[in-house]
């Protein structure tokens, strides 16, 4: 997020939003590491850091309007604003931005089934992805855009409510 060291220091002096959104992140990823390393070797000390580190991201997430689960989103996570809410259950490729605003949830009314992300997707400010759809690589979702049918060509941007292919 920031171009040099400089940046980094100067911008939590300011306590600019961008550095806690960064810490939130770290929070999360270490929180993913500590409850896989638990599961693999069932070490008590992996069980308390994931804990201990669970407890600061939800703390935080609450505080930003963080509602999400890193467990099933792939690297290069970006979150430009607060506020968005992602259902635990939803897989995500890499590089997934959201723009604040977002959502990736199920249906509702006793239809869980979640979203599949592909790799590089841009959510615009205020995009929601809902129920059982699949959104392949390299999509742009417009901002305010509501999403609730499959998208399978890579590279395309979809906007509007419900969602359709723009360019």
């Amino acid at each position: 997020m920031y171009k040099s060291t400089k940046d980094y220091v100067l911008g939590g002096v300011k306590c600019e939003n961008v550095r806690m959104i960064m810490k939130w992140q770290r929070y999360a990823r270490c929180s993913d590491y500590h409850d896989y390393q638990y599961h693999i070797t069932g070490s008590k000390w992996h069980l308390l850091c994931y804990l201990w580190y669970i407890r600061k991201r939800n703390r935080l997430g609450n505080r930003l309007g963080l509602e999400m689960s890193t467990e099933l989103i792939g690297k290069g996570l970006m979150i430009y604003h607060f506020n968005n809410v992602v259902n635990t259950n939803a897989v995500i490729g890499e590089n997934l931005h959201l723009h604040g605003g977002n959502v990736i949830g199920n249906a509702g009314n006793g239809d869980m089934r979640c979203p599949i992300i592909g790799n590089n997707v841009m959510m615009g400010a205020g995009a929601k992805v809902i129920g059982n759809v699949t959104i392949a690589d390299n999509i742009k979702i417009a901002a305010g855009a509501v999403v609730v049918n499959s998208f399978t060509e890579p590279g395309i941007t979809i906007g509007g409510v419900p969602a359709r292919k723009l360019k």
